[in-house]
């Protein structure tokens, strides 16, 4: 994990070397002493949404209370998932000395997730079409009016009617999470 102290000056006071492995990608440039506006092209540079990073940074910095967290995409030098929380730093007396940026890479967290929805969807897709032929037959054979099913035949087929709708149901329940996971639903 990267972490980067800036102080209530919004300058950078200390970066540990993850910072100039993984975010500066090796560069021994050094940052400390660095106003968080000198980071603002890098971060435009080498982040999808780096502006929205440095935004981040100066409104926690201008307002300190609070944790606040922020998903960022990194497209240089290598693509990467990173989650950036910054949390306020004070004093034992309370008085606020700055913010602790700790930058997380998620990118194997993220495509692990993508590919449990992707299996989700696809394995609910799979189950709904058996499903729904149980049903569509054992419904033919429940009203079948030329060979009606005898009382206890029919009993049968209710049960594995209601099993199935109740399968049914759960695998719609999936594929809701699963659409609702991959943003394909929106809820109003």
């Amino acid at each position: 994990d990267t972490l980067i102290f800036v102080g209530a000056d919004l300058r950078v006071r200390t970066v540990n070397s993850a910072y100039y492995t993984q975010i500066a990608a090796g560069a021994v440039q050094d940052v400390l002493g660095w106003h968080i506006d000198e980071f603002r092209p890098q971060l435009q540079a080498r982040f999808e949404n780096g502006e929205a990073l440095y935004q981040m940074a100066r409104r926690t910095l201008e307002q300190p209370a609070g944790v606040e967290t922020l998903e960022l995409r990194q497209h240089a030098p290598e693509a990467k998932v990173w989650l950036v929380s910054s949390t306020p730093v004070v004093t034992p007396g309370g008085a606020f000395m700055g913010r602790l940026f700790l930058l997380r890479d998620v990118t194997e967290e993220r495509a692990i997730e993508r590919t449990k929805d992707h299996l989700l969807s696809m394995v609910s897709h799979e189950l709904r079409t058996p499903l729904a032929s149980i049903m569509g037959y054992t419904e033919l054979l429940l009203t079948d009016t030329e060979e009606p099913p005898t009382t206890r035949q029919a009993g049968f087929l209710n049960v594995v009617m209601e099993s199935t709708n109740h399968q049914l149901e759960l695998v719609n329940d999936l594929l809701d999470i699963s659409h609702l996971n991959e943003g394909m639903v929106t809820l109003h």
